[in-house]
């Protein structure tokens, strides 16, 4: 009898120990999938800004009297530099090899929401990039001041 009852409470004790083993999930709350009751960190935290960074061939046009009229193509570098992911920089690079200002972002689920500010010291950008079904971006943005007024709508592909 002392031996059996000695085995269910050492098998007690095992399940009991099984159910307070750590919860392991993504720990940073800037996550996308961010679990508050995870104890440890798994790996694989997710960040809206993820299918943004990196490099994209942008063919974008603007609108001049109605018409949407093609630029010439440029590179849009979209980089994560800071701890909160849903914080991205990011500029162009144009034909010549001029740089924009670097500009900032902020990641959404499936959107990249550029609120206003100062570009090229007298001008203003706001726009949004939306990730396309297809896997590219869908770009359209704005540039003004007082007497400029410049639409550009296009559409990007990952380098």
């Amino acid at each position: 009898m002392f031996l059996k009852s000695s085995f269910i409470f050492i098998g007690l004790g095992f399940l009991m120990g099984m159910t307070s083993c750590d919860r392991t999930g993504c720990t940073d709350p800037n996550a996308a999938n961010y679990e508050e009751k995870a104890e440890s960190d798994d790996g694989n935290c997710r960040y809206d800004s993820d299918p943004f960074e990196g490099r994209w061939a942008i063919t974008d046009s603007l609108l001049v009297f109605g018409d949407y009229v093609a630029e010439p193509p440029k590179t849009l570098d979209i980089r994560v530099e800071t701890l909160n992911r849903s914080k991205v920089k990011f500029f162009f690079r144009f034909e010549d090899g001029t740089y924009s200002d670097t500009l900032e972002a902020n990641a959404k689920p499936n959107t990249l929401s550029i609120p206003e500010q100062s570009y090229q010291d007298t001008l203003t950008f706001q726009g949004n990039f939306t990730i396309a079904r297809i896997g590219g971006i869908k770009v359209d943005y704005r540039i003004t001041n007082e007497t400029v007024y410049r639409e550009y709508r296009g559409i990007g592909s990952e380098l």
